[in-house]
């Protein structure tokens, strides 16, 4: 017999330098190592300007279970567009509406800047991550590939 469980309360708010470490354990899930500092600086950084919107999901004595970055991106030959610069929810608590819920608010927070466009880039070999964003409502428009020169200094 399956015992179903109580749903708990999902509740978003802006992220803080106190979701710091939370953040920095799950990015580690993704591949993006960074130290608490870093997030934390970045954090500080991102909060002060109104073109990033960064919320965490936390459940009642679970704390953080989630978070999702989105963004304005403007470009030089295309409208802005608002784009999911990162998106994670615990493995531990995947298919409870954590994602869903996430989802909802940077779709919210994108037409409330006026941006007609939800944009999201994903590795090609998260097939689980890719049948997510199509359930949620995502068309694949175009592949790509990624290049980076990385530098020895800052100049």
């Amino acid at each position: 017999m399956a015992i179903k469980l109580p749903q708990q309360p999902i509740e978003l708010r802006e992220a803080t330098h106190r979701d710091a470490e939370a953040i920095t354990r799950l990015a580690e899930n993704l591949g993006y190592p960074s130290t608490s500092d870093q997030v934390a600086a970045r954090l500080l950084s991102l909060s002060h300007d109104d073109r990033h919107c960064i919320l965490v999901a936390t459940l009642p004595g679970m704390g953080v279970v989630g978070w999702l970055h989105v963004f304005r991106h403007e470009l030089l030959c295309t409208d802005p567009f608002a784009e999911i610069g990162g998106f994670i929810v615990d493995d531990a608590f995947r298919g409870r509406g954590i994602g869903a819920r996430l989802i909802e608010a940077a779709e919210y927070w994108a037409k409330s800047i006026g941006s007609p466009i939800l944009r999201v880039r994903t590795r090609l070999e998260r097939e689980r991550a890719h049948n997510f964003y199509y359930r949620h409502g995502f068309e694949q428009s175009k592949t790509q590939l990624v290049l980076v020169k990385r530098f020895d200094e800052a100049v």
